[in-house]
């Protein structure tokens, strides 16, 4: 059984107004045209000169519009049906291209035309029918509906137009009973359930549309529009098993359908079952080398594994196969960036700005990629030109204030970052960059004020708790409070490193080392190569007596960072020299 998808639902009507003729003898001129009795050749009288030239521009207008030239098609059926002006049929297919063409009032001509010639064509009831409610007039077009149903009790479009117009009106029992005549016809019954159970859902009655959804799966186990939506109440009830299994179902019988392997993919993606999903997309791509969104994917599930080099393989393969997919360039440049490409992310970023001009992104990211190479006037320049395309956006403002901290430019950096907090005062992004300048300027009290008014402002501001936590560690002042603060911290970011750091710490300069240790080595899980982390724990190891251990972490923090002065004058004074002296 083929598979029926969402677009084929609402096929329009027209689509199968008329057979397009062949054009090798008599039997080629479609019924209803004047000339089938009386076409040159075809041995019967009655052929006219108008008539012969009305079915050469019949002919010429047919192979128009299969070429995709529909202006040139619509000139060709309307000279043709000026010649012949008694034929339905031609004017049939000239209504089609000028719905096509967005010409609704032409169409609308044409169409009371052909009700003039043949009454009885059900398509041309439908089509009155639902421009008759696109108008608001539901009473004049449910009884155009209803006619077309008589003629045609076989096509879909009326039941559910009909169906539509009853909803539209508050009629839920009649767009159900219309539903309910198109099921009984059992070729249809699968399409009037999946329309009954959009009604149930509408109405707010899950639990019937649930039913309706079920029943559609069941007369056509195919019917992917119906498993695709039955599958996402799965999942927003909680259920993604129910989904995964309602996918598999239909993939056993249904191999070939990519789409569905595709949602089979995003739905163990959501699940964090990265193995299986990597295994489904296999199975796509060994069918479609080509598949960019597949290649998409792929890249995606390798960087959610950190799997960094593997993920920028596929989305390489992705860009070459998309090259104007602004996404797909980001990601490229993305991974990039976090292998440490520098220059090959800058590049990749470029060629996504000039893919969206618009886009603020491609800039900002173009800037950070210049901070972390240590450029700091690159990164301004770029981070102004991406401020010029959001100027309201402010997390490009607070990094901004960083950039120029970093630089030094203290006062710069405090009064664009106060202009920000003036336009936006409940910001908090702003204020705790400006609480962060503060400090570096060497004015903390500031900077105690600001994140005491953010933490008021918004308690579950983790970074302000841990900020001001750790800043009083440091100093050596307000560590009881500070450990309320910074436990505050991890209890509303569970497992953060940082703020595992900070708690380490805090613990320290309370003189409680094992507690501290057990935090400090936590934190290490997360950031093993932080000089921070690692000189806190050669700190802590020193003062429970582990001397061979707090050598290591020394020799460890150096080899992160050479320039730290503390740490070799704490080797010094173990005896040590640092590794490479």
């Amino acid at each position: 059984m083929k598979t029926l998808s969402l677009s084929f639902l609402l096929v329009i009507f027209l689509s199968a107004c008329a057979t397009i003729p062949a054009v090798n003898g008599p039997e080629a001129l479609p019924e209803g045209h004047p000339s089938v009795a009386a076409h040159p050749g075809s041995g019967q009288r009655g052929t006219t000169t108008r008539q012969s030239e009305a079915y050469t521009h019949f002919i010429m207008g047919i192979i128009a519009s299969g070429a995709g030239r529909r202006d040139e098609a619509i000139l060709d059926f309307e000279r043709a049906a000026k010649l012949d002006p008694a034929s339905d049929t031609i004017l049939m297919e000239l209504l089609k291209l000028q719905l096509d063409a967005g010409r609704k009032d032409d169409a609308w001509e044409t169409a009371q035309k052909v009700m003039k010639i043949n009454p009885d064509r059900a398509e041309i009831h439908t089509f009155i029918g639902r421009t008759l409610a696109e108008k608001d007039e539901p009473a004049a077009a449910t009884e155009h509906f209803k006619r077309s149903i008589e003629l045609d009790p076989e096509s879909i479009t009326p039941y559910i137009l009909l169906a539509e117009t009853y909803e539209k009106t508050g009629d839920w029992e009649k767009a159900l009973g219309t539903l309910k005549k198109l099921a009984a016809h059992e070729n249809h019954s699968a399409i009037a359930y999946y329309y009954m159970a959009q009604i149930q859902a509408r109405r707010g009655k899950s639990g019937e549309s649930l039913m309706f959804l079920k029943k559609a799966i069941e007369r056509n186990p195919s019917f992917l529009s119906a498993i695709s939506e039955l599958a996402k109440i799965y999942e927003k009830q909680g259920s993604p098993d129910k989904a995964e299994k309602l996918y598999r179902g239909f993939l056993k019988t249904n191999g070939e359908e990519t789409s569905v392997r595709q949602l089979l993919v995003h739905l163990l993606v959501k699940e964090e079952k990265f193995e299986t999903a990597k295994q489904e997309l296999k199975i796509i791509l060994s069918r479609e080398p080509g598949n960019s969104n597949a290649l998409l994917m792929m890249g995606l599930v390798n960087a959610q594994e950190k799997n960094f080099k593997e993920a920028l393989f596929f989305m390489k393969k992705a860009k070459v196969l998309a090259p104007s997919n602004y996404e797909i360039t980001m990601e490229v440049g993305t991974l990039q960036r976090k292998l440490h490409r520098y220059n090959e992310a800058i590049k990749t970023f470029g060629e996504a700005a000039l893919l969206a001009p618009k886009r603020y992104e491609p800039h900002f990211y173009i800037a950070v990629v210049y901070d972390t190479m240590g450029n700091r006037t690159e990164a301004l320049k770029h981070l102004q030109t991406a401020i010029s395309l959001e100027p309201g956006r402010t997390s490009l403002i607070a990094f901004k204030g960083q950039v120029l901290a970093d630089m030094k430019r203290y006062d710069e950096a405090i009064t664009l970052l106060e202009e920000g907090v003036k336009k936006k005062p409940g910001d908090s992004s702003l204020l705790y960059q400006l609480g962060i300048v503060y400090d570096r300027r060497g004015d903390f009290s500031k900077t105690e004020e600001i994140m005491r008014k953010i933490i008021k402002m918004d308690p579950s501001h983790h970074d302000a708790l841990n900020y001001l936590g750790y800043s009083w560690a440091e100093k050596g002042i307000h560590l009881d409070e500070a450990l309320k603060f910074v436990k505050r911290a991890l209890d509303l970011k569970p497992g953060a490193p940082y703020i595992m750091d900070s708690l380490g710490w805090v613990y320290f300069r309370l003189g409680r080392y094992t507690e501290a240790l057990k935090y400090l080595l936590k934190a290490e899980g997360g950031m093993s190569k932080d000089p921070t982390v690692l000189g806190h724990i050669g700190d802590t190891y020193r003062k429970i007596g582990e001397m061979d251990k707090a050598v290591e972490y020394y020799q460890r923090t150096l080899k992160a960072d050479p320039d730290n002065d503390r740490i070799r004058k704490e080797l010094r004074k173990l005896g040590q020299s640092p590794a490479g002296q």
